[in-house]
């Protein structure tokens, strides 16, 4: 009997771990979630603005003012 109970508080024990490990993992793919979400808002906003841009300005001259000012930083 005693070694049914020490085997049921082990299979407790990995159960706990198994469920806070499941919660980290669930927190972790959250915050990837969360990220991709904003990076996908990030990307829908720049393309609207470089539609509304390729209006007024060629998308060369923009991309090349761009890369330019990126080189001139660098």
């Amino acid at each position: 009997m005693n070694n049914l109970s020490a085997s049921i508080g082990v299979h407790l024990c990995t159960l706990r771990e198994a469920a806070l490990k499941g919660v980290y993992i669930g927190v972790r793919h959250l915050k990837t979630i969360f990220v991709t979400a904003l990076l996908v808002v990030r990307i829908l906003i720049t393309s609207i603005f470089l539609l509304k841009a390729n209006s007024r300005l060629s998308f060369e001259k923009l991309a090349f003012s761009y890369n330019f000012h990126r080189f001139k930083v660098i």
